[in-house]
């Protein structure tokens, strides 16, 4: 693979990071932005329901004292008597409301951690391509705890070759370091590209 399609790889990866983190942040400001809370919901309807009855129970009432109609005053008694039972209702309804909790869809809690999910990717592959994580690799390994011991093993090995009165040879050396897999590919790569 030359360098010239690396870098594009390279860039395609990044800007695609780039727009899945902008997406999914997006979307869990827009779901929590308009995501009404149930329990918040219940009681502003609660209170429009209890209103809502007792102006209705209003106008039974003057509905009650405009006519001498027995039918009608019979009607109007049973509407007043069903407003206070919606009014007692509520009452009740808001009563309980402490007792409610409110509980996110399963759907959405599955969103939200593929949105989490997500987010990590793309921070990784960003601060991958930026060049950060780097400069976090150069930080951790500056702590001896964070070092691979086969990277450690391969210093031993370089120092070994590098000391005269060593008998290990180079030969040795790349032996040792063709267990890498990353290098073993690096090094068939070289060998294909010479025998062309």
């Amino acid at each position: 693979m030359t360098a010239y399609k690396r870098i594009r790889i390279g860039k395609l990866l990044f800007w695609m990071a780039y727009w899945s983190l902008m997406l999914t942040v997006g979307f869990i400001l827009l779901s929590n932005l308009f995501g009404c809370s149930a329990v918040e919901a219940i009681g502003k309807d609660t209170s429009n329901i209890q209103s809502l009855a007792q102006s209705s129970e209003s106008r039974f009432v003057a509905i009650e004292g405009l006519t001498d109609d027995k039918q009608i005053e019979e009607h109007a008694q049973q509407g007043i008597v069903e407003q206070q039972d919606i009014q007692d209702l509520s009452a009740h309804i808001v009563a309980r409301l402490p007792q409610v909790e409110d509980r996110s869809p399963a759907w959405l809690e599955g969103i939200r951690w593929l949105a989490i999910a997500g987010i990590a990717i793309a921070t990784f592959l960003i601060l991958w391509q930026t060049g950060i994580g780097s400069l976090v690799r150069k930080v951790l390994y500056s702590f001896s705890l964070f070092i691979p011991s086969s990277k450690k093993r391969e210093v031993e090995m370089d120092m070994k070759v590098a000391d005269s009165n060593d008998h290990m040879t180079h030969r040795e050396m790349v032996a040792f370091k063709r267990s890498d897999p990353a290098y073993e590919s690096a090094y068939k790569q070289y060998w294909k590209g010479k025998d062309k």
